[in-house]
């Protein structure tokens, strides 16, 4: 399985394979939820991990958190 992400601004999927996407939540004092998503990959030719953020937004609810991801991570079969 191969990851593909798009960030706020369509563009073209990342240049490099993405090693895994990373989800940080949290709790905010207004009753909403914080979602950071970011990806990170792996150069081969500098050999290190390289963060790339996706996207930084504010949900009310799990629907909406769920929505958030599907806008913007995907699962692809290698080809």
């Amino acid at each position: 399985m191969i990851l593909d992400v798009q960030n706020e601004t369509p563009a073209s999927p990342a240049a490099l394979p993405i090693e895994f996407v990373t989800m940080q939540l949290m709790p905010l004092a207004d009753g909403m939820i914080g979602v950071s998503l970011k990806s990170t990959v792996f150069d081969e030719q500098e050999l290190e991990l390289i963060d790339q953020d996706i996207v930084d937004e504010r949900v009310t609810s799990l629907d909406q958190l769920f929505t958030l991801i599907r806008s913007h991570v995907r699962i692809v079969a290698p080809h």
